[in-house]
């Protein structure tokens, strides 16, 4: 007689990045760059250590590549990783630093990682979202829309989708993608064929003085644009291998 297998959806983070950065926050007021052990970091979540949030909440935090775990003696143990502190200790404006530390988080979870490269080309929908998990992927139907709600919730906060600017302030006008460093107009300079809409943004630093620029060059320029560009070149780095 067989077993009936109950199937278990894939991994996913527990709670949303904004979440996972606030946790991190309480465990960097109590312990700085220190190992904790999870007793500890359970007290300063006001959680019950024996409660499964606990270990979800840890597990969350690995998968944003915030939170080291280990072991103080036989006690199992965390502190948080470079990453959460660039985070965390970074209060410049508009750090691009910071951002690219919330964007590299965003897109640890692998799953987080695989819809951001699939689609690619578009904002999917909730009904894109939630075939594509449940078909190819395999989620559970109770599973499926916190993946979806945290997805959404964490590009958001990461600045990976819509535009950071609020209320009357946002348009369509040409402007560099969130997490990029720089980006100006072109226009006037060298041949003249690059119109007023033209943007250069300065994108990856290689180091030794060089730049790698990109250079948008579109009348109709628009920030769905920049939004695709954005995604391309955020595969692209995640492609590269070696330095």
């Amino acid at each position: 007689m067989r077993r009936s297998m109950v199937q278990r959806s894939p991994r996913c983070p527990f709670i949303s990045l904004a979440d996972a950065v606030e946790r991190a926050r309480q465990l960097q007021a109590l312990a700085k760059r220190s190992w904790v052990t999870v007793a500890t970091a359970a007290g300063a979540w006001e959680l019950a250590e024996s409660s499964s949030s606990v270990s979800q909440t840890i597990a969350a935090l690995k998968q944003y590549g915030l939170v080291d775990d280990g072991r103080i003696g036989a006690e199992r143990s965390v502190r948080l990783r470079e990453r959460a502190l660039a985070i965390l200790l970074d209060e410049r404006p508009g750090s691009p630093e910071r951002q690219r530390a919330l964007g590299d988080a965003a897109l640890t979870p692998t799953i987080f990682h695989e819809l951001w490269t699939r689609f690619l080309s578009e904002e999917p929908s909730d009904v894109a979202l939630r075939t594509y998990l449940t078909i190819n992927k395999k989620f559970s139907d109770t599973a499926v829309d916190r993946v979806i709600a945290n997805y959404r919730a964490t590009l958001g906060y990461a600045g990976m989708t819509g535009d950071p600017r609020k209320g009357d302030e946002a348009s369509d006008e040409p402007s560099a993608p969130s997490g990029f460093p720089t980006g100006r107009s072109t226009a006037g300079r060298g041949s003249g064929r690059r119109d007023e809409r033209s943007v250069e943004v300065s994108c990856l630093p290689l180091g030794d003085g060089l730049t790698l620029r990109l250079v948008l060059e579109d009348s109709a320029f628009t920030k769905r644009h920049a939004e695709v560009v954005q995604r391309v070149v955020a595969f692209a780095r995640d492609q590269l291998i070696g330095e």
